[in-house]
């Protein structure tokens, strides 16, 4: 199967003082993280050659909002994503594949998360390391081939840029 990991687009910032579970939750995509968000799902539209995959994203509003713009670009229906937990910011890569556990049968995978975790997720997936070896800012998109979610499995095909989306 193939996995698509994506990181949110740019979102608001946090002030100072402001640094809480509660309000990082909250945080909305800025008008160039929407952007962001829908180049990265033009790239998906073409890599995925009318392919149906199932979208995961994580709870967090800015990781939601990429989502609606993601699945406005493929043409599916505002519902067609899922909200799962285990998916967070504050996850390990360990409960993210748990939580990613249940659709190993997936022909098509997009998972809409955050740093740390996808990095760190990526690298435990290839690499069968903790420490994260790829870098990805906001809307960046990961293709990984799979066949089950199992630390040093996976095969990276590529990592792009919105900016490479343009």
């Amino acid at each position: 199967m193939k996995l698509y990991i994506v990181r949110h687009g740019q979102a608001e910032l946090l002030t100072a003082g402001e640094n809480t579970e509660t309000r990082d939750s909250q945080r909305a995509l800025t008008a160039e993280g929407k952007r962001e968000a829908h180049a990265a799902g033009q790239h998906l539209k073409q890599d995925l050659a009318g392919a149906i995959p199932k979208i995961l994203v994580s709870p967090y509003r800015r990781a939601q909002e990429t989502a609606e713009e993601i699945v406005n670009v493929l043409g599916f229906s505002p519902s067609s994503f899922l909200t799962i937990d285990g998916v967070t910011p504050r996850h390990s890569p360990a409960e993210a594949l748990a939580a990613l556990h249940p659709y190993d049968a997936s022909t098509s995978l997009i998972l809409i998360s955050h740093q740390p975790l996808i990095s760190q997720l990526i690298s435990q997936l290839v690499w069968h390391k903790d420490n994260p070896s790829i870098a990805m800012g906001t809307a960046y998109v990961a293709c990984l081939e799979l066949d089950v979610f199992s630390s040093g499995t996976a095969e990276l095909l590529w990592v792009k840029s919105p900016r490479a989306f343009s």
